[in-house]
């Protein structure tokens, strides 16, 4: 007889939402959303994890540029320079990074640490999903403000009382090929589960797994969006979180001291 206890089984759904216009400056996310979701028959319901990408996000703040109106620095025409790229988007690159963290001329790649504490290629900058040839993307100026609005429209607008909202932009990795979608703002659910404590399987207590959730909600979300489906939001619903008013995106970021391959260059 088997004396173990049965486990009950969570089972996870991603819904994209779909159809949602050309974002302009000043359009409300979370009502666009709400509107959205409730068209194709997914309402936001308690226990949904909304998540939505940095482009939305940016192109709802006014967070675009075009390259016409940058004048670069001698510093950004010297590095430009150096990596065959345009002076005008080098110019971006630096004023929203605090340092440059490696470059390789061979394949005009700069990688930097932005404002928030990022480590990600051309400052999180770029130009796809934005109209025009000469128009470039920046990320948010403070992510974790920007999830906690659009939350707070939902559970306003349709009186939700626990829901999560994750921003997510598109990462490298480093020592690993291609990219992965990350968190880089939240609201509503720690970012971070922490096992340190608890006992695995076999009896023997972790010492040192930290999950991070938030990054692996983001990842799972970009199954159902892609990058060439015009989805910009889904929702993560039937993963158990707590909710919580005191949550950022920081958790994330490993402070430079416990840092092993901190040997950037101060801007």
């Amino acid at each position: 007889m088997n004396n173990k206890k049965q486990q009950t089984k969570n089972i996870i759904s991603i819904i994209p939402i779909g159809n949602l216009p050309e974002i302009e400056s000043n359009d409300n996310l979370g009502e666009l959303i709400i509107e959205k979701s409730g068209c194709e028959g997914t309402k936001i319901t308690n226990g949904d994890i909304l998540v939505v990408t940095q482009k939305l996000v940016s192109k709802s703040e006014n967070r675009t540029k075009k390259l016409s109106e940058v004048i670069p620095s001698s510093k950004a025409k010297s590095l430009s320079l150096k990596l065959n790229r345009d002076p005008r988007l080098i110019e971006l690159i630096l004023r929203e990074s605090t340092r440059i963290v490696a470059t390789d001329s061979t394949r005009g790649l700069i990688i930097t640490q932005t404002n928030h504490g990022f480590i990600c290629a051309n400052s999180g900058i770029d130009s796809s999903n934005v109209l025009g040839d000469d128009e470039v993307s920046l990320l948010p100026v403070d992510p974790d403000l920007s999830a906690n609005k659009i939350r707070q429209t939902i559970i306003h607008q349709i009186k939700l009382n626990h829901l999560g909202v994750v921003i997510t932009d598109t990462f490298g990795r480093a020592w690993r090929s291609g990219q992965t979608n990350v968190c880089i703002g939240i609201a509503g659910l720690h970012p971070i589960k922490d096992y340190r404590g608890l006992k695995d399987d076999n009896g023997s207590i972790l010492t040192s797994t930290e999950i991070a959730i938030a990054d692996e909600i983001a990842s799972a979300a970009e199954l159902a969006m892609g990058k060439t489906n015009r989805v910009g939001a889904a929702l993560i619903r039937g993963y158990k979180f707590e909710t919580t008013q005191f949550t950022n995106s920081e958790y994330l970021i490993r402070d430079s001291d416990q840092d092993l391959f901190n040997e950037g260059k101060l801007l």
